[in-house]
């Protein structure tokens, strides 16, 4: 299992933490480990209102950066 914070809908106060379990890579894949994420002008655009320079899918994991 992992933990992800996803926002199923547009909104500040949709932001949620959920558990998720951990993606099996396909055989061309790589699964990467995050330790850490940072959340960027790009991602508060998305939180805010879904304004973002991409198309945005209604339910996203923000965390643009990561490391």
């Amino acid at each position: 299992m992992m933990q992800r914070w996803e926002l199923p809908a547009f909104g500040r106060d949709n932001l949620v933490l959920t558990s998720a379990l951990r993606p099996k890579p396909d055989p061309k894949e790589v699964l990467v480990k995050v330790e850490a994420v940072s959340l960027n002008y790009r991602d508060l655009l998305i939180l805010e209102n879904g304004v973002a320079p991409i198309f945005i899918p209604v339910l996203v994991t923000p965390g643009a950066s990561a490391a």
